[in-house]
């Protein structure tokens, strides 16, 4: 093999090696930026969940965004038997349930939760119901409040759909409460 060709041939090498190392990088870019779009999303994910909670002082229903983006809540719904409600229940159709609560209601509009952010849906406690101002109730009787509200509440269908701040759909809410 004379001078010349061994020449060409160590150029062509070369050139194909320096070809191979830009396709490379160019890949390994790209994968890099898939990547920083993964978690540029991920940062932006709210995550809903709706619990009810019973602790020896209060019972309540709560909604927490557990992820990293703002939630865009664009319905919530609260099925029981036929009935289709924008609140955790219709106070009115409540039975033996003569008592105030607090108690939140959806607005037939868009509303936002910060990530971290706890929203109660409903709420009731034996401090308020031992300082009725009227008529005091004893435990007993608060006991037996306790017991009616875990009941209507528990089995409550609830719907909730929401997105993100980039108007991405996120998985619906679609469960049922319960208080144990």
């Amino acid at each position: 093999m004379d001078n010349q060709s061994l020449q060409t041939t160590a150029t062509i090498v070369t050139m194909i090696t320096a070809i191979a190392a830009i396709a490379f990088g160019y890949y390994q870019f790209e994968q890099q930026l898939d990547l920083a779009n993964l978690i540029a999303h991920a940062n932006i994910k709210p995550l809903l969940e709706i619990r009810s909670d019973n602790s020896n002082n209060e019972m309540s229903v709560n909604l927490t965004n557990l992820g990293l983006g703002t939630a865009v809540i664009t319905s919530i719904k609260f099925y029981r038997d036929n009935d289709v409600n924008s609140s955790v229940y219709d106070p009115y159709k409540l039975t033996n349930f003569p008592y105030d609560f607090y108690t939140w209601k959806f607005a037939e509009n868009v509303t936002y939760m910060r990530p971290g952010e706890i929203r109660v849906m409903a709420r009731i406690t034996r401090g308020h119901l031992k300082n009725i101002e009227k008529q005091p109730l004893n435990d007993n009787q608060i006991e037996g409040i306790f017991k009616s509200w875990a009941d209507q509440i528990s089995g409550i269908h609830v719907k909730i759909t929401y997105t993100d701040v980039l108007v991405e759909k996120q998985k619906d809410i679609d469960n049922y409460l319960e208080i144990v």
